[in-house]
C-alpha cells in the first residue's frame, strides 16, 4: 500500500498527455505470441528468465533449511543474517545494476546482456562457495557476495523485455513472461531440490541437502548461455521494433511532427 502510494505521488504516467481521440488497438494475445516468439532475443531472453526461476527459487527455496540443518543455526539467528545480507545486498544491487546500466552501457544491450550473462557464471560459482564450506560464516559470507549478484542483473533485463516489444505489448509480454516464469521456477524448481535431495540422503545422509543445492548451482551456466547469445542479435531487434513503432504512428502524431519541424526551420538572417 505504501508503494502505492509513492508510486502515485511521485510517478507520472506518459498516456495522459496523448490526444484523447487517438484510438490505440491492443493486439490480441495470439498476436502478442506469434511477435514475440518470432524475435530470435525475445525467444533467449524468455529461456534465461524461465530457467534462472527454475534454478534460483529452486535453491533459494531450501537455503534457510540448509543453513538450520548443516550449520545448527536457529530460526531467530538466520532471519537477523538473511535481513541483513539479502536485503541490504539486494537493494545495493538492485539499486546499482540500473546505476550502472544507464551511466556506462546506455543503449549499449548487448553489452549489457553479455554482462549479465557473467554475472550469472560469478553466481554460478559464489553458490557453490555457500553450499560447499563447512563454516557458516563463510557461507553468509559468500551468499552477501552473491546476493548483489542476483540483482544487479535486474536493470537491464527488465529494460531489455520492455524494449524488444512495442508499447502495445508491454503488459502482455511481461505477464506472460512472469507466469511461464513461475510455473517452472516455484512450481517445479523447490521440488526438483527435495526430490534430488531425498535421492542424495541414502549416500550422504544429513548432508544430502548440501550437495543437492551445489549440484543445482551449475544450471546458471545454461542461464547465461541464453543471455550471452540473446546479445547477438538484442540490438538489431530492438531497432526494429522501434522502426515498426514509428510506422505505426497515428496521422495526428505524424501531423504534431512535421509543425513542430516547420516551426523549428531556421531561416538566414534569423537567430
Amino acid at each position: 500500500i505504501l508503494l502505492a502510494v509513492l508510486a502515485k505521488v511521485s510517478l507520472r504516467e506518459p498516456r495522459l498527455k496523448q490526444n484523447a481521440a487517438v484510438v490505440i488497438e491492443h493486439p490480441s494475445v495470439k498476436v502478442v505470441l506469434t511477435t514475440l516468439w518470432q524475435t530470435r532475443a525475445f525467444r533467449h531472453l524468455v529461456l534465461a528468465f524461465c530457467v534462472s526461476y527454475f534454478f534460483n527459487i529452486g535453491i533459494f527455496t531450501w537455503a534457510p533449511t540448509f543453513f538450520m540443518r548443516s550449520h545448527g543455526m536457529e530460526s531467530g539467528e538466520l532471519g537477523t543474517w538473511f535481513a541483513l545480507v539479502i536485503g541490504v545486498g539486494g537493494l545495493f544491487g538492485t539499486y546499482w545494476g540500473g546505476v550502472l546500466t544507464s551511466c556506462y552501457a546506455a543503449g549499449k544491450e548487448a553489452l549489457q546482456m553479455r554482462a549479465v550473462a557473467v554475472l550469472f557464471i560469478l553466481l554460478g560459482l559464489l553458490n557453490v562457495m555457500v553450499y560447499l564450506v563447512s563454516n557458516k560464516y563463510y557461507a553468509l559470507a559468500f551468499l552477501a557476495m552473491s546476493v548483489p549478484a542476483a540483482t544487479l542483473i535486474n536493470g537491464p533485463i527488465f529494460s531489455a523485455i520492455q524494449s524488444l516489444v512495442n508499447d502495445r505489448m508491454r503488459s502482455v509480454a511481461i505477464a506472460l513472461i512472469f507466469l511461464f516464469a513461475n510455473l517452472i521456477g516455484m512450481g517445479v524448481g523447490p521440488i526438483a531440490v527435495g526430490v534430488l535431495s531425498d535421492l542424495l540422503a541414502p549416500m550422504f545422509g544429513q548432508d544430502s541437502l548440501r550437495y543437492a543445492l551445489v549440484s543445482f548451482s551449475p544450471g546458471l551456466l545454461w542461464v547465461a548461455y541464453h543471455y550471452w547469445k540473446s546479445a547477438a542479435t538484442i540490438e538489431d531487434d530492438i531497432r526494429r521494433v522501434e522502426s515498426e513503432s514509428m510506422e505505426k504512428e497515428t496521422p495526428t502524431l505524424k501531423a504534431d511532427a512535421a509543425g513542430f519541424s516547420n516551426d523549428c526551420s531556421w531561416e538566414p538572417g534569423k537567430p
